[in-house]
């Protein structure tokens, strides 16, 4: 999907964690340690095509800019994430929204592209502050669920009684691959950037029946409808074991 730069590999055993640097960091009184390792997840993933112009207006920054697939066309992808296991944490679920962007730097050249994210709920209160305390990014605790069927997935999300979306996803046979991304979030007046390296088996798709997407009558479903998203989605993945390291923010940039 859009946060990710992927490549096939054989992936024999997960060899991120071998490689990393792991150090611990102190905020409020909680001692973290970067990166985080979630060990065994499963995810699920759509990419929607939506307006540009409507887009735009969410984005904190103009040094964000909008990835466009075609003119007045951008992407929102819309993840599910269960973390079944989680280095120094309990399992949680998660389910984030988020628009293709790249960072325009003072001399006017181009960062790496990733992703702006929109709305990201999750299950804990324990990752509800990390990500908002750290990370900035706009998570609220809510209830999120998984529904698995033979051929297909689907999570289900609401909050104060209200839905927020229903994303289900068709199974796609998985080839192991590794990956890179890049999230953007504002921060305290910063726009902070933020790498995901992930390992694990994916599966990838552009069928059209490939995933539908529900909004429901809670506020941020209401906000997704006014993007005039597309029905159909560009791309869809399955993803039935994972491997991701979160790396700590790293860099504060100039918002």
């Amino acid at each position: 999907m859009l946060l990710m730069k992927r490549a096939r590999r054989d992936l024999s055993g997960y060899s991120l964690e071998k490689n990393a640097t792991f150090e611990n960091v102190t905020y409020a009184g909680r001692t973290i340690r970067f990166p985080v390792v979630y060990s065994e997840q499963f995810r699920m993933s759509a990419d929607f095509p939506i307006s540009s112009s409507k887009a735009n207006d969410l984005l904190p920054s103009n040094r964000l800019e909008l990835i466009e697939v075609k003119p007045g066309t951008t992407i929102l992808s819309v993840m599910a994430f269960e973390y079944k296991a989680i280095h120094g944490m309990r399992p949680y679920n998660e389910f984030g929204t988020f628009i293709a962007v790249n960072y325009r730097k003072s001399d006017g050249s181009l960062g790496e592209p990733g992703a702006y994210c929109l709305h990201l709920p999750v299950t804990t209160e324990e990752a509800r502050w990390g990500g908002v305390y750290i990370y900035g990014f706009p998570k609220i605790v809510a209830e999120i669920d998984f529904v698995h069927r033979g051929n297909s997935s689907t999570c289900i999300v609401w909050h104060d009684g209200k839905t927020i979306a229903e994303l289900t996803v068709s199974r796609i046979d998985p080839k192991a691959q590794s990956g890179r991304g890049l999230c953007y979030t504002f921060k305290d007046g910063e726009i902070l950037k933020t790498l995901v390296e992930t390992e694990g088996l994916v599966g990838a798709g552009n069928e059209k029946s490939g995933a539908t997407l529900e909004l429901g009558d809670h506020k941020f479903g209401k906000d997704l409808s006014h993007l005039n998203l597309g029905r159909d989605a560009l791309e869809c993945s399955y993803v039935p074991k994972m491997y991701s390291l979160l790396h700590k923010p790293s860099e504060h940039l100039q918002a």
